[in-house]
């Protein structure tokens, strides 16, 4: 994926809604943050990763919401008026941002974060 992200010529944001991947049963996993430095690293331009959680941390996913805090919340953000908080009709990365790690944040009770990193990009702009 990230030779494929390497040769674009547009903006790109990828959304990772994943626990942190790696050989079950064992004491080495790859972090969230080590996935998101190796398709940042590839030389790929204009290039922005939202990530469910920080590092070592896992993605909560409760019965009741079928699917993960994170996609929840950036669903939500996404439909809701409200995460567009300089009110010029659109939803820039930083407001989306800002939505989805206040909300994941508080309904795990801090055990999760969300972050994102982004490579070639000056000032916000609107990810989709």
């Amino acid at each position: 994926m990230s030779r494929v992200l390497a040769n674009a010529h547009s903006r790109i944001a990828v959304f990772l809604d994943t626990c942190h991947s790696g050989a079950a049963g064992t004491d080495y996993f790859a972090s969230n943050d080590a996935s998101a430095a190796a398709l940042l690293d590839r030389g790929a331009a204009s290039i922005l990763i939202f990530s469910a959680s920080k590092g070592r941390e896992t993605s909560k996913e409760p019965e009741e919401l079928g699917g993960g805090e994170f996609t929840t919340a950036l669903i939500s953000a996404m439909n809701d008026p409200k995460t567009d908080l300089n009110l010029n009709s659109v939803i820039e990365a930083s407001e989306l941002y800002a939505a989805v790690k206040q909300a994941v944040v508080r309904r795990t009770g801090g055990r999760q974060t969300p972050w994102f990193a982004r490579n070639d990009m000056i000032g916000d702009f609107v990810p989709f």
